[in-house]
């Protein structure tokens, strides 16, 4: 961060890495989706990952979602 940086500028720069990284789980969960289907087990290691994901989200929904 540069000092001449405003607030509003710093907040448009993590806003947008937000929006960056859910653009980027997107597209990881169908490649995550592909590998599933490939596995002719079905493999139920798969399954925890996104259990595992779901429970990082659900964190990040309660905290943006703190109503004042």
């Amino acid at each position: 961060m540069t000092p001449e940086q405003t607030a509003a500028q710093r907040y448009e720069e993590r806003q947008n890495k937000i929006l960056a990284l859910i653009d980027q789980i997107t597209g990881d969960l169908a490649i995550h989706s592909r590998n599933f289907d490939k596995d002719g087990r079905r493999n139920w290691a798969y399954i925890g990952d996104l259990a595992y994901v779901e429970e990082l989200l659900e964190q990040v929904a309660e905290f943006t979602n703190n109503k004042e």
